[in-house]
């Protein structure tokens, strides 16, 4: 979600509802351009809302982009001071792009739990709901049940754990 400064009041309520998805994430990516001046002001105004969301205590990845834009040299050793588990990228040139890939990659894996499931067959609609939930790798008929082998997020695992073998 893009933060304009000096929005009308309507305008922010309006965007409430976009921005109280941040509250039901699994984490946030939050990108920041390095090249403006102001980035510190932007950072403190958008963690700002999300504290007033409730959604600051969200795992976060925090992204500068534009780094070769940057024309004071204090200023990028100044935020890797601030910032040491930040990304450091550019997409004009790609510097940055493997490592941002990757962790998004590691934020994602470790909001998911691959899991082993014996549903009965007349349980179609969990079936259904896996898929839509998660990513379903494997689906085998057996007599009166579904065994599936799946990728789902961690705060699903409820809703599954009846149907984990030897549950």
């Amino acid at each position: 979600v893009g933060f304009v400064r000096n929005l009308p009041h309507q305008l922010v309520e309006a965007f409430k509802a976009t921005l109280e998805e941040a509250t039901l994430s699994d984490f946030l990516i939050h990108v920041l351009d390095a090249s403006q001046k102001e980035v510190m002001e932007f950072y403190n105004t958008t963690m700002r809302v999300l504290t007033d969301l409730g959604a600051d205590t969200r795992q976060m990845l925090m992204v500068f982009n534009k780094i070769d834009k940057v024309a004071d040299e204090h200023v990028l050793p100044d935020l890797r001071r601030h910032f040491p588990d930040a990304v450091f990228v550019s997409i004009q040139t790609g510097e940055g792009m493997d490592e941002l890939i990757e962790r998004i990659s590691e934020f994602v894996a470790r909001g998911t739990i691959s899991v082993e499931l014996r549903v009965p067959a007349a349980r179609a609609d969990l079936l259904a709901r896996l898929h839509r939930d998660g990513t379903v790798r494997e689906v085998r008929y057996e007599h009166d049940f579904t065994h599936i082998t799946a990728t789902i997020p961690t705060r699903s695992l409820e809703v599954y754990s009846p149907f984990l073998p030897g549950m």
